[in-house]
């Protein structure tokens, strides 16, 4: 039975509400409960009944903030029949008229932007056709032309003025674009076809049109016209050539555009346009230097205008992020890097024509990549380090710079060197940094550096220069193997040391990078015997070589203990892995030792059988079967040791 506390009226197990009183009802057997089980009963019953109000005044609040949101209830009390029920939540419902906006939105574009831009470039075609039909029937004289095509131009100025006072920026926005074109063109004609007027004029027009249309564009924030007078105003050096005026007038001219481009994305943030003027600005250096127009003499105006055109650009960086403390966005960093990429090449093709640096271009590659450094250093102390965009971006122009040195200064061992240095910076740098990208890179520049010096020393690939100028061990080759097995240890160091900080698909890299060490280390010690014994070779041939211990000794005898040295060391070197992988736990090098085993077996049965003689080959059998009895007693003896590693690593 259940009781009203008001009231004090009875009702059965199925009422939750009182009718009269539109209370709760309680358990009537709750009196014989302790007074303080009732009092908390009683407060949980007055909190349930407070949420319940809470749940109901946010829905009305979310039906007042977005109407077309049904009212989501997860609690609902029944009043009426006193049961309380669980409401599903309802989804939340879009009004059918999102689809009909989507449609009408996308019916809008093509209607306003995309009809209204072909019926410009249709209007400003007709207009051609007809002034090109007027001008084959000599209709419109030469002058006649030229100003019907300024009068058009300013026309269409003027109905994009009018347009825009109207509040149709679309409209107004094709206008200006079209009227601008036609100026260009009438300019154009003018100095080129009719010669009506001189270059100079003609140039200073055409930058007027480029200062209209970019005025326009702040006046009216119009992103779309901007672009249009960024292309106009680069464009008109192509179009206009002023004979005779050098070069400095056409490079100050882009320096002077570049500088008002920024300036106008800047207070307008139009970060666009600065990768726009960064394009168009090496293009418009690139098709001058391409079409033959450098001289050496100009060495000295063209590097002052490159590097101001780099240091310009460099500004972007610093204006947006240090200035207002805004992280780099994706359009900054692709300008820091193509700006740093272009300035390079540009100096590259004047430097080595200059033989600047002493013919020594990598001191340039290398200054660059110092800067560099600083400003990623700079970067990363002053975003402490959030803005990684703009980090990366001065990081990977570092590592650029830095690796392109390389092959411009080294050759050959210091060049393998080189990289396995670097490559060894780049993963300790990408741990400190936590960039699995930088990391990746490194490892990128060992396998490079790894190719390249096999493919300089290739087993069995022996010069006769090398084989004359053999010095054991203390050589270049061995030295640059070595170094190259350092390189590769060390970043497996670095690897198993930061284990924390690698996910699922590097955690395997310490164990790959150590048999890859221990593999090189393989080859080096194969190559060295082979160069060994090919040296002895060539000293045979060599008439009156002296004393020399082992002269004359035949090239059969030379064969057989090159070959019989190659399998010892190969069986030798499988047990001293085998005696590790147990000693480390290291089963993967336990698993390649046995295959390294397996390949001298391979070797012995199959080659050595038949290729050495008889004393050779039955020390070839003797030393095998040691090294394989002795491998067969370690894993005997340390069967239990060696199965509890089993599996791990």
């Amino acid at each position: 039975m259940k009781y009203c506390i008001k009231c004090k009226k009875q009702f059965d197990d199925t009422w939750q509400v009182c009718i009269n009183c539109n209370e709760r009802l309680v358990i009537a057997e709750l009196e014989n409960f302790p007074l303080k089980l009732q009092e908390e009963f009683k407060a949980l019953t007055v909190l349930a009944e407070s949420i319940n109000k809470r749940i109901k005044v946010l829905e009305k609040d979310l039906i007042t903030a977005a109407g077309y949101l049904k009212p989501v209830s997860n609690v609902n009390v029944l009043k009426s029949a006193g049961q309380a029920e669980i409401a599903a939540p309802v989804k939340k419902e879009l009004p059918e008229k999102q689809s009909d906006e989507k449609d009408y939105s996308l019916e809008s574009k093509i209607g306003r932007v995309w009809f209204n831009r072909i019926g410009i470039m249709a209007v400003t075609l007709g207009m051609a056709f007809f002034l090109k039909y007027a001008f084959d029937n000599n209709w419109i004289g030469e002058l006649g032309r030229v100003v019907l095509g300024l009068l058009a131009g300013f026309a269409m100025i003027i109905c994009g003025e009018l347009t825009h006072r109207k509040k149709y920026k679309v409209f107004s926005e094709g206008f200006i674009t079209g009227g601008a074109s036609i100026l260009y063109l009438s300019i154009y004609a003018a100095v080129n076809f009719y010669k009506l007027i001189g270059a100079m004029p003609g140039f200073g027009f055409m930058a007027m049109v480029t200062l209209f249309a970019a005025v326009f564009a702040v006046r009216f924030d119009s992103p779309r016209v901007i672009i249009f007078s960024i292309i106009g105003g680069f464009l008109t050096p192509f179009l206009i050539t002023i004979e005779g005026a050098g070069i400095v007038p056409l490079f100050a001219y882009i320096l002077l555009l570049d500088m008002g481009i920024l300036c106008v994305s800047y207070f307008k943030k139009w970060e666009h346009c600065n990768l726009i003027a960064l394009l168009l600005t090496y293009f418009t250096y690139t098709s001058w230097h391409s079409m033959g127009q450098y001289k050496g003499e100009y060495f000295f105006i063209v590097e002052c205008f490159i590097t101001g055109y780099f240091l310009l650009f460099s500004l972007v960086a610093v204006l947006y992020n240090f200035a207002r403390n805004q992280k780099a966005t994706s359009g900054d960093a692709a300008v820091i890097i193509f700006n740093g990429i272009f300035y390079f090449l540009a100096n590259y093709a004047l430097l080595t024509q200059r033989k600047i640096f002493l013919g020594h271009i990598g001191f340039f590659a290398i200054a660059l990549a110092a800067a560099y450094l600083v400003f990623a250093y700079s970067s990363f102390v002053r975003t402490n380090p959030k803005d990684r965009k703009l980090i990366f971006s001065y990081l990977s122009l570092t590592l650029l710079f830095a690796t392109v040195s390389l092959p411009l200064e080294l050759r050959h061992h210091w060049l393998v060197a080189g990289f396995i240095i670097e490559s060894t910076i780049l993963v300790w740098l990408g741990f400190k940094i936590q960039s699995k990208a930088i990391r990746y890179t490194g490892l990128g520049l060992a396998v490079i550096a790894l190719l390249r010096l096999m493919s300089i020393y290739f087993p069995y690939c022996i010069d006769s220069q090398g084989a004359h100028s053999f010095l054991g061990i203390f050589n270049r080759r061995f030295l640059t193997y070595f170094v190259l097995t350092t390189g590769i240890f060390a970043s497996s160091y670095l690897y198993k040391s930061n284990k924390s900080l690698l996910d699922n698909n590097e955690k395997w890299m310490a164990t790959l990078l150590s048999l890859c060490a221990v593999f090189v280390l393989f080859v080096n010690l194969t190559i060295e015997i082979a160069y060994y014994f090919a040296h002895l070779a060539h000293m045979e041939n060599i008439p009156d070589a002296g004393a020399y211990p082992l002269k004359r000794m035949g090239r059969d005898m030379l064969r057989n203990m090159e070959q019989f040295s190659i399998s010892a060391m190969w069986a030798v070197y499988s047990l001293g892995l085998i005696i590790i992988g147990i000693v480390k736990k290291f089963r993967a090098l336990r698993i390649m030792a046995l295959i390294l085993l397996a390949a001298t077996i391979f070797k012995v049965f199959l080659f050595d059988i038949s290729g050495l003689a008889k004393i050779w080959r039955i020390l070839s059998f003797m030393g095998l079967g040691c090294v394989l009895i002795g491998v067969s007693f370690i894993y005997q003896k340390y069967k239990d040791k060696i199965s509890g590693l089993i599996g791990k690593n």
